[in-house]
């Protein structure tokens, strides 16, 4: 395998780790299995990957989509001023199937409203307009002000555009105390339960399409 005689450099190359995908470019290559790729961000604030961390590189051809193959991280070497990131190919590249679409950094409007019991029996019903960070075929993340206990039944409502929402019967499966602006904020990440097989095809192809779009603009 040389990925020397595949990938071309200064192309877009995302890398995606735990089903959340950054924005990245291939700026050079060490040898036929490892390439260097610009330090991703989040807000333009640099993503910290450790040693080790496996992870899939993507990117996109005009004639046949989007290719995929695993690499693992071998840390971070500077070139000037530029910080770059070493990976080391574990694989062939793969193209991927439409099933196969991950998660997606996106902000979409959404609602999502449930009854809390921890409240008091006046204050229960509680009902919040946001954003999300990024969209899965099981899930979504976002920010609220207020913590949302794990486990917590919601229902949320994901406005894709002008003609399509998705209307979805959430669990919380993790709180997180972060850091903001404006004090203090919780990253909610909730999975979508019994969600229709139409509707799990439908988020699975809006992140596909918006992936393409997204190299396409590169």
């Amino acid at each position: 395998m040389d990925l020397r005689k595949t990938l071309i450099l200064g192309e877009r190359m995302d890398v995606t780790i735990d089903k959340a995908s950054y924005k990245s470019v291939l700026q050079d290559f060490e040898s036929e299995t490892i390439l260097r790729v610009s330090q991703i961000t989040v807000r333009t604030v640099p993503v910290f990957v450790a040693e080790g961390t496996e992870a899939q590189l993507v990117y996109f051809r005009q004639d046949s989509g989007m290719y995929f193959f695993q690499a693992v991280m071998l840390g971070y070497v500077s070139d000037g001023s530029i910080r770059l990131m070493r990976f080391e190919a574990r694989g062939e590249p793969i193209r991927f199937q439409q099933r196969q679409s991950f998660r997606l950094n996106v902000r979409l409007p959404a609602r999502i409203w449930y009854r809390d019991k921890q409240l008091p029996a006046d204050a229960q019903e509680v009902e919040l307009s946001l954003y999300t960070n990024d969209l899965s075929c099981t899930g979504i993340q976002f920010e609220t002000d207020a913590p949302i206990a794990v486990g917590q039944q919601i229902n949320c409502e994901i406005s894709v555009n002008a003609e399509t929402s998705i209307s979805a019967f959430c669990e919380v499966r993790r709180c997180i105390e972060i850091a903001a602006g404006r004090g203090v904020a919780y990253r909610v990440g909730v999975q979508f339960m019994n969600l229709s097989a139409r509707m799990q095809r439908h988020i699975s192809k809006y992140i596909m399409t918006e992936q393409i779009k997204m190299h396409k603009r590169l």
